[in-house]
C-alpha cells in the first residue's frame, strides 16, 4: 500500500467517525440529498483556479553566480533606502519556481526555507521547485561556491472555490478473519459503539457581606464618638457657632483614631444539572454457519455509501463537511471482488487496496515492518481450549463552554449628627451584595471499536500460536500464524 492511499485511509475514517454517526448530522432543516444538489448546482458559477502554476525566475549563471531575473530591489524613497521584494500573481492553488540554468559544470541546488531543496546534475539548463501554497519564498541556487539568496511574494486569488463531490464508499473500518482452525470456525466479531453526551448546567450564587465596626455595649466606639464630633463641629459652624465648632474640632484632634471591624458574610450556591447521552452500536461478523476463508477473503470492509461532501477552500487551506451518508454496508474482500457489493469497480478496488492481506501472498504477507501496524502480545492456542480475547479502542472528544455573568453591589453607609435622633444609620458599614449566574455546557462524542475473536488450534492436537497487530488506521486488530 502507497503512503498516499495510507494518509487518505486515515482521512476518511476521522470523517467517517466525526461525521458519519452522530445524530446531529441528521439535524438538517432540509433533506441532505436536496443541499447536496443545490451546492453542487452552484459549483458552475465559482471558477476554480488551476491546480498548478509555474513561475519563471530568471536565469542562473553557475559560472559567475549573477542572477538575472525576479531579484529584490533598493530604492530611495523620501530620503531612506526601502527593500522592494518582488510580487507575483498566479491564479492558482500551487506554484512552482522554474529557474533557467546556464554554464553549469556541476550540479545545482535550488532551495526554499521550510520546503526543501532538488538537485539536478552537472549540464542541466532548468531546474524548479514546488512550493505548494507558500505566499513567501526564500529560496536559493547553488552551484560550487557560486550563489544567489533572494525572496519572492506569491500573491493568489482571496477565493479558491467551493462545492460538493461524493466518495461512493468511505471505509470506516477493516475487520480481519483469522487464521483458521480445521472446521473452519475462528471467527472475529467487530462492534462500533458512537456516544454523544450533551450535559447542561445552571449554577446561581448570591452573596451578602457586611462590614461594621465593633459595638461597645456601655461605651461609644472612638470611631463613632469622632463620628459624632466631625457632624456636630459641621453643624454648629453652619448655625453662625464657628468657635465652637473649632473646640470640636480639637477635641476629635486629640482622640486619636481606632478601628475594629467585624465581617458577617452570607453566601448560597444552587446547581442543577441535567446530562442527556445518545449512543448507537453497530457491528457485523460472519453469519452463523458460514465457512471462513482467512485472512485476505472472510476479512470484512465495514464502510459507508455515497458520502456527500461539501468542500471550501480560502486560499490557505481545504475545509471539508461530510453533509450525509447512504447506508453502511459490511462485505467481505471476496464479495468485493465478486461483485456482490454492487459497487464501482474502481470503489471496490480502493477497498480491496486497505487490507494487505488481499494481496498474492494473502495471510502470509509480511505487516510486521508495515508503519501502519504496531505488534501486540501474542496468543497461544492449545487443543481442547477455545481462546477468546477482546480489544478495545476508545476515542474521546470532549468541548465545555461555561459563561458567568456577576454583579456586585457596594453601599458604603457612614453616620451622621441625625443618627443621636435615630435618623440615618448608626454606625459606619459598608455592604456588599453578589450575584453571579453561571450556565455550562459540555458535549461528549465517544467511539469506541471493539474487536472480539474467537479462536481454536490451527491444526488439530498441536498448539499453535497467533501473531497480533493494531491497525492504526482503523483501530481494529490483525492475526497471523506465527508458528514455526
Amino acid at each position: 500500500m502507497t503512503m498516499h492511499f495510507r494518509i487518505l485511509a486515515v482521512l476518511v475514517t476521522a470523517l467517517a467517525a466525526m461525521f458519519a454517526y452522530s445524530p446531529l448530522a441528521r439535524a438538517d432543516t432540509i433533506p441532505f440529498e436536496q443541499a447536496y444538489t443545490d451546492i453542487k448546482n452552484t459549483e458552475s458559477a465559482l471558477p476554480v483556479p488551476a491546480p498548478l502554476q509555474s513561475i519563471n525566475m530568471g536565469t542562473f549563471d553557475a559560472a559567475t553566480g549573477a542572477f538575472d531575473g525576479l531579484t529584490t530591489e533598493i530604492e530611495i524613497i523620501n530620503g531612506k533606502p526601502v527593500k522592494i521584494v518582488p510580487q507575483v500573481f498566479i491564479n492558482a492553488v500551487n506554484a512552482r519556481l522554474v529557474f533557467a540554468i546556464r554554464n553549469s559544470t556541476q550540479n545545482v541546488r535550488v532551495g526554499v526555507s521550510g520546503v526543501g531543496s532538488v538537485t539536478v546534475i552537472a549540464g542541466r539548463t532548468s531546474a524548479s521547485i514546488d512550493v505548494g501554497r507558500i505566499r513567501s519564498a526564500t529560496w536559493s541556487i547553488t552551484s560550487g561556491t557560486k550563489s544567489h539568496f533572494d525572496q519572492l511574494t506569491i500573491k493568489r486569488p482571496a477565493f479558491i472555490g467551493a462545492g460538493a463531490f461524493t466518495i461512493p464508499a468511505l471505509p470506516v473500518a477493516v475487520v480481519y478473519d483469522p487464521p483458521q482452525d480445521p472446521t473452519r470456525s475462528n471467527s472475529v466479531v467487530f462492534t462500533r459503539t458512537q456516544s454523544v453526551s450533551t450535559t447542561l448546567g445552571f449554577s446561581l450564587r448570591k452573596g451578602t457581606s457586611t462590614t461594621v465596626p465593633a459595638v461597645n455595649p456601655t461605651f461609644s466606639s472612638l470611631t463613632r464618638f469622632q463620628s459624632l464630633l466631625t457632624g456636630a463641629s459641621t453643624a454648629v459652624k453652619a448655625a453662625g457657632h464657628p468657635t465652637i465648632g473649632s473646640a470640636l474640632d480639637t477635641i476629635n484632634a486629640k482622640l486619636g483614631s481606632a478601628q475594629r471591624n467585624v465581617t458577617t458574610t452570607e453566601d448560597d450556591t444552587s446547581t442543577i444539572r441535567r446530562s442527556f447521552t445518545f449512543s448507537e452500536a453497530r457491528g457485523c461478523g460472519l453469519d452463523a454457519g458460514q465457512p471462513h476463508l482467512g485472512p485476505g477473503h472472510s476479512d470484512i470492509v465495514v464502510y459507508l455509501r455515497n458520502v456527500r461532501v461539501v468542500w471550501f477552500d480560502d486560499g490557505t487551506s481545504t475545509k471539508l463537511l461530510v453533509l450525509g451518508t447512504g447506508p453502511q454496508d459490511c462485505v467481505t474482500i471476496d464479495q468485493l471482488r465478486s461483485g456482490v457489493a454492487d459497487l464501482d469497480p474502481r470503489a471496490a478496488a480502493g477497498l480491496i487496496a486497505l487490507d494487505p492481506f488481499a494481496g498474492s501472498l494473502g495471510g502470509d504477507t509480511p505487516i510486521a515492518s508495515n508503519p501502519r501496524y504496531l505488534g501486540l502480545t501474542g496468543i497461544g492456542l492449545l487443543p481442547g481450549i477455545l481462546s477468546t480475547v477482546q480489544y478495545t479502542q476508545q476515542v474521546v472528544v470532549e468541548n465545555s463552554q461555561v459563561e458567568t455573568s456577576t454583579k456586585v453591589v457596594s453601599d458604603d453607609l457612614s453616620p451622621g449628627l441625625l443618627a443621636i435622633i435615630g435618623v440615618g444609620p448608626t454606625e459606619k458599614q459598608q455592604v456588599v451584595s453578589t450575584l453571579a449566574v453561571t450556565t455550562s455546557a459540555t458535549t461528549t462524542d465517544s467511539t469506541t471499536i471493539s474487536t472480539e475473536l474467537t479462536a481454536r488450534t490451527l491444526l488439530d492436537g498441536v498448539r499453535t500460536e497467533l501473531a497480533v497487530f493494531y491497525d492504526r488506521s482503523f483501530g481494529t486488530i490483525a492475526f497471523q500464524d506465527a508458528t514455526p
